[in-house]
């Protein structure tokens, strides 16, 4: 029997206490076809970049992880970033298993250099 994974967005009051957990290297165009648009965090409202240094972010839960990725500090268009932040709150091996359960995306862990 196959097991069933559940994910679903976080809200934005659940991303507090996430701390960095290393890189993924993906397209910002393979990124959207998987996990459709991110939120704007340079746009006016609950999203909005307090400190201006993400631009663009995807917030999931993997049961109690939850999972950001996010441009940090990357001044080039979002559309030309391809080495992304990895947030977790949780279970850092939640993490692993978000990627290659459902994105199939390598996630390198903190030790690896963009």
């Amino acid at each position: 029997m196959q097991k069933t994974y559940h994910f679903t967005k976080a809200k934005k009051s659940e991303l507090r206490g996430t701390s960095f957990n290393g890189y993924l290297r993906a397209s910002y165009a393979d990124l959207v076809g998987l996990l459709e648009k991110p939120h704007d965090r340079t746009k006016e409202g609950s999203w909005e970049s307090s400190d201006k240094k993400v631009r663009a972010e995807w917030a999931f839960k993997f049961g109690p992880t939850v999972i950001t990725i996010y441009d940090y500090k990357d001044p080039r268009p979002i559309e030309a970033v391809d080495i992304w932040h990895v947030g977790s709150k949780g279970n850092n091996a939640a993490v692993g298993n978000f990627f290659r359960l459902v994105m199939r995306i390598r996630f390198e862990d903190r030790l690896s250099d963009p």
